[in-house]
């Protein structure tokens, strides 16, 4: 999940949600669970995106 989510963020320019989808891809793939402040960053990185890509459509149908 985490290296699908780092490369569609990558494709969608979500640079901060990207970062912490790799942070977390190396988390799992050292320990093979995540920490919960990971978890919370994805979250939290993952609703920003979803914020901007929303402003963004809204945007663009109002033009």
């Amino acid at each position: 999940m985490a290296h699908t989510l780092k490369g569609v963020s990558g494709s969608i320019f979500a640079e901060e949600l990207r970062q912490s989808a790799i942070v977390a891809e190396q988390q799992l793939k050292d320990t093979q669970s995540l920490e919960p402040d990971a978890i919370s960053e994805l979250e939290r990185c993952l609703r920003m995106a979803i914020l901007s890509a929303e402003d963004y459509i809204s945007a663009q149908s109002q033009q």
